[in-house]
């Protein structure tokens, strides 16, 4: 079942995890900062003006326990939304520890299956330092947090957020916390066959192909306890962003999409041998993330002739 949940709902209700599977959070790096993380935080600004709640986007998951859920997507934009907290707390004079439950075993959202990122945001969130100066110079800052890309993404994220917000006035720790809203999808309470039908930023949309699959091929891969470690997160964020790569100017950003719904319907007609005239079943037993990465190595080798026709619109 799908439901929107402002920030504060979700914390109240969940403990939410980052997985293994997933890629280190980067959008908090120094080259992203100009082209991702300053738009997003600038489109906030623009989007919180008044008392309008502002949904930004999908947030997947799975159960591992009754109360205990891995997030499968949004993990980019949930932990920028929870740093932006702690920095708009640490300005305001807002205890964040409380609403994240930092002083409990378990905080209700975490990197906890990477225990030095885990700590990192523990110590981070009970030292009320916002500056990077400062928080390198603590005395529980550890020289080997340098050479964790998630934690170098964050550190750098929580000092730029902090500069940033002299000029983004209608972002406080209250709208962030009431006004923000994901649409909350777990994936194990979806029956089998079904279509996913979201209102996206009130506007009736519904996923895309490749969004409706993505979750689940997550879903199914968690559970194959493989010993293939490989990180399918990381490796899918590197097509999208290579078919973006690839799109030149005469394509627009909605091309993207095509081009992965496109190469997905490619592979499903491969191994099934018939044509997919009525879309591709969220869940199948066809696809799975091995299999898509193998295609996609394949497609790789001469992709200066197929990315053209992947991305027409």
């Amino acid at each position: 079942m799908i439901e929107e949940y402002t920030i504060k709902q979700l914390l109240d209700t969940y403990t939410l995890f980052v997985p293994e599977i997933q890629r280190d959070y980067v959008w908090g790096a120094a080259e992203n900062y100009n082209d991702v993380l300053l738009p997003f935080v600038q489109a906030l600004n623009y989007n919180l003006k008044g008392n309008k709640k502002n949904n930004i986007g999908f947030l997947y998951s799975y159960a591992n326990t009754k109360t205990e859920n891995y997030i499968i997507d949004g993990q980019q934009r949930f932990t920028t939304i929870v740093l932006l907290l702690y920095v708009l707390s640490v300005r305001e004079c807002v205890d964040f520890t409380n609403y994240l439950r930092v002083n409990e075993p378990t905080m209700r959202f975490s990197y906890n299956v990477r225990p030095q990122t885990e700590t990192f945001m523990r110590r981070l969130f009970e030292s009320g330092k916002v500056s990077k100066e400062e928080i390198t110079l603590q005395n529980w800052f550890m020289p080997t947090y340098f050479t964790d890309t998630s934690i170098t993404s964050m550190l750098n994220a929580v000092n730029q957020l902090n500069t940033a917000l002299d000029n983004l006035s209608e972002i406080t720790f209250e709208k962030v916390l009431n006004q923000v809203c994901f649409w909350y999808f777990n994936v194990e309470e979806t029956s089998q066959g079904e279509e996913l039908y979201i209102t996206m930023n009130s506007r009736g949309q519904k996923l895309t192909e490749s969004e409706q699959i993505k979750p689940h091929l997550f879903d199914k891969w968690q559970k194959t306890q493989s010993e293939d470690k490989t990180d399918y997160g990381k490796l899918w964020d590197k097509w999208e962003e290579e078919f973006y790569s690839k799109k030149g100017k005469e394509h627009g950003i909605a091309s993207v999409d095509i081009a992965m719904n496109t190469f997905l319907r490619v592979v499903y007609e491969m191994k099934t041998g018939e044509e997919c005239r009525n879309g591709i079943p969220a869940r199948n037993e066809i696809l799975d993330l091995p299999l898509i990465a193998r295609y996609m190595t394949s497609m790789q080798g001469f992709a200066s002739e197929v990315w053209p026709n992947l991305l027409a619109e």
